[in-house]
């Protein structure tokens, strides 16, 4: 299966958020459905908004090991899913969560935050952002 083909059945399981279990039934039997998330809130408790008029932004992102991502916060809602490695989030406050490959996470919105591989190997993900139109889904901060 193309990566292309892979990112749009993820994305359309991720959007779905909490229908997918009701959409299993509506395909062939043979069609394998597993939810990946269902939210309502982020991982550090905001309810989820999406804006007017969204644009989405599908990325894959490699992080090696021993490379931190850096400070940044994201100014819309955002969904990931680790297809490689261990992620440890940490937020400015000291919170920290991990994710293995196979789980998938609901990004915080408008917190700094850091992320690195845990271990030896890099993390690879994919992420779906939903912005404004022309707007970053990501911004750096000090």
């Amino acid at each position: 299966m193309t990566l292309i083909r892979r990112l749009t059945l993820l994305a359309g399981a991720m959007l779905a958020l909490g229908g997918v279990r009701a959409y299993a039934e509506h395909y062939d039997a043979k069609v394998r459905v597993r939810t990946l998330l269902e939210a309502t809130e982020n991982a550090s408790g905001q309810k989820l908004a999406m804006p007017a008029n969204a644009e989405v932004h599908a990325v894959e992102v490699t992080i090696p090991a021993g490379v931190h991502t850096g400070w940044h916060r994201h100014p819309y809602a955002g969904f990931a899913y680790v297809l490689a490695g261990e992620l440890e989030v940490e937020e400015r406050g000291g919170a920290k969560r991990r994710y293995k490959a196979g789980q998938a996470m609901a990004e915080v919105i408008g917190e700094d935050h850091d992320g690195h591989p845990v271990g030896s190997a890099p993390v690879k993900l994919v992420a779906f952002f939903f912005t404004s139109p022309g707007q970053p889904f990501s911004e750096k901060t000090p």
